[in-house]
Parts: structure tokens; sequence; C-alpha cells
């Protein structure tokens, strides 16, 4: 009987021990405000100094050990008829059904882009001066690589091109380590693409030319051969212009009548030919530049001084989120271990209540010596 009292009085005190417990822990938690953060940090400002000192002085070792970016630039006056609804007909799906004009500029981008031209640009040697040193070098010595594709892959991450949308005038750069190689690139891209417009780029004139010079090829022959005809008819009835025969006469004429017919149709497409002609040089799209590649003087990249305080404004929040989160850990770990100790007490308690009583009074002992 008494150790049952005495078990319900251990287990109260238990409970009495976890409430106070549980409202020291609710305390703690509620102790959570901006003067408390505040001050935790002010108390905890010599890791947070050393730590974004140190990730602001490795930022700047890391940036000045990055080289020195330079861009050339280059644009290019529109030529050809400008389709001003090509936005509207990509929204509806028409882009490829209703494309702009193909001897547009609109399409310099995509020739510029294209595996032909590039690899063109990338066949070619560069001159320039690296610290008044002449150089001399390709693109596959610069980028250390001997695959075409990754070469390919690779001057296209140094190269932009873009077209203005309100004024048809595409632009192109490129970004080296040498502003010197940057506008040798840009020359580059602008002859291999007058080159290309000039010798493989087709248009409907060069088509309706091509087709025209077939016809009139075709036409030459056939009025050759009606001449063929007529003189051979001719040569074997000598005396056909004397001669009464009217079977004579009427092969005569329709020989004749046949040779004008022919030689009409070879005039008329004779002349149409030489339109063509006309019409297909004009249809040339012609490389008309706005600005020629520039030799840049001031760097592009990198942005040294805005990467160091960026890092910088990153390792301030990261260290105050890392005081706050630590202190926050540690309050949750000693509350949750104070819990954790008088539940597993009273569990021993009613499980062993002698060997408890045993060891409640040694520790008693011992407290009283000390």
């Amino acid at each position: 009987m008494q150790n049952d009292m005495r078990r319900r009085i251990t287990l109260t005190n238990s409970a009495g021990d976890g409430s106070d417990s549980a409202a020291s822990a609710s305390q703690i938690d509620g102790g959570w405000s901006l003067s408390t953060a505040l001050a935790l940090i002010v108390r905890r400002r010599r890791f947070m100094i050393t730590m974004v000192l140190g990730v602001a002085a490795v930022t700047s070792v890391i940036t000045l050990t990055i080289s020195n970016k330079y861009v050339s630039n280059a644009s290019i006056l529109p030529s050809g008829a400008q389709d001003k609804m090509a936005d509207l007909k990509s929204l509806a799906g028409l882009g490829g059904l209703m494309g702009s004009d193909e001897n547009s500029s609109e399409l310099f981008p995509t020739i510029l882009a294209s595996q032909t031209i590039r690899n063109a640009v990338l066949a070619r040697r560069y001159q320039y001066h690296d610290d008044d040193r002449p150089e001399s070098m390709t693109m596959a010595e610069y980028f250390n690589e001997d695959n075409p594709d990754k070469l390919r892959r690779a001057l296209a991450s140094i190269t932009r091109t873009a077209t203005d949308k309100k004024t048809g005038v595409v632009s192109i750069s490129v970004e080296t380590e040498f502003p010197e190689l940057s506008q040798g690139l840009v020359l580059a891209y602008l002859d291999e693409l007058e080159s290309f417009n000039l010798t493989k780029r087709t248009s409907k004139g060069k088509e309706s030319a091509k087709y025209l010079a077939g016809q009139v090829e075709i036409k030459r022959l056939e009025v050759e051969s009606a001449e063929d005809s007529l003189e051979f008819f001719q040569s074997v009835n000598r005396d056909w212009a004397a001669s009464g025969s009217p079977e004579v006469q009427k092969m005569v004429t329709r020989f004749q009548r046949e040779l004008q017919v022919k030689t009409v149709a070879y005039g008329f497409l004779q002349q149409q030919y030489e339109m063509a002609r006309l019409d297909a040089q004009k249809d040339v799209p012609i490389v008309r530049i706005l600005d020629s590649a520039t030799l840049p003087i001031e760097k592009s990249s990198p942005m040294r001084t805005l990467i160091v305080l960026a890092m910088t404004l990153a390792a301030t929040l990261s260290s105050i989120f890392w005081i706050l989160a630590s202190e926050a850990w540690k309050r949750h770990t000693t509350v949750s271990d104070s819990d954790g100790y008088q539940t597993l007490s009273a569990e021993l308690e009613e499980a062993f209540p002698r060997l408890h009583r045993v060891a409640r009074r040694n520790s008693q002992s011992v407290d009283s010596l000390t």
C-alpha cells in the first residue's frame, strides 16, 4: 500500500516536473523576437565578420584569376521586304507557311548560325596582339579542342546575333580574351555571310533565270531543227519557187510558218531570260554594313566589383541564417533532452521501484556531502 502511495507521489512529481519543463521550453521558444535575434547576432558578430571577410577575400582572389573578356560588335542594315506581321504569324503557327521574304535580311541570323558559316569561320587563322606581342592562332588552338562538333558549340557560346524587330537591323557580337581576335571573328562572319549570299543563296529570280535558260536552249534547238528541215526540203526541190506544184508550195509554206513561230517563241524567251537575269541580280541580298566590327578597348567581363559585393551580401545573409538556425537547434535539443530524461526516469521508477529508491538515496547522500 505504501509502495503504491509512493509511486503515485513520484509520478505526480514527475508530471509536475514535465509541466515545468514544458513551460520552460515554451518560455524559451516564445522568446524569439527581433531584439532577441539582433542580440544574438551582436553576440556572434566575430563569427559573422570572419565569415564575410573570408568569403570576400576568396572571391576577390578568384575573380583576379579570371581573364578579361572583350566584345566586338557590328550591325547590318536590313534588305529585302520586311514582314511586319512576322510575330503575329508566329503566334498563329503560320511561320512556316507564311514566312518572310526569302531575300530579306531577316534570315541573316539563321545563316550566321549555320554550320556552313561556322565551319568557314573556324577554318581561318587570326592575327592579334597579346601585350604588344604579335600572335597567330586558329580557333581550335584558342579553345584547345579538335572535335568539330565541340568547336562549333564553343564558337556559338561566344557569338551573339539578334534582329531589331522595329528597324530590322541585324547585330552580331563576339567575345574573346583578346580585343583584336574578337574583331577578327566578327569581320570573318561578315565576309562569310556576303560570300554565302553571292555564291550559294538562291532566290526566286535566280530560279526563274535558271528555268528560262533551259527553255531558251530548247527553243534554240527547235529553231535550228526547223531551219534544217526547211533547208533540206528546198535542197531536194531546187525549183520549188518556179514549180507550179501546189503540194510543194504548201510544204514550203508550212516549213516557213513553223520556223517563224519557233523564231518568235525563241525571241520572246530570250527577252524574258535577260529580264530574269537582271531580276536575279537585284534579288541578291547585299550585306550593307551599318557599323563595322569595333575594336574593344574596355573589358566586358568579369564584373569583379559586382561579383565581390554579391558574394559578400550572400555570405552576410548565410552567416545570419546559420547563427539563428544553430541557436534554434541548440534550444530545441536542450528541451528535447530534458523531456526525454524525465520520461525515461518515470518509466524506470515504475519498472524498478526499489532500484530507483536506492539510487535516489545515494544521490541525496552525495548532494548532502557536497
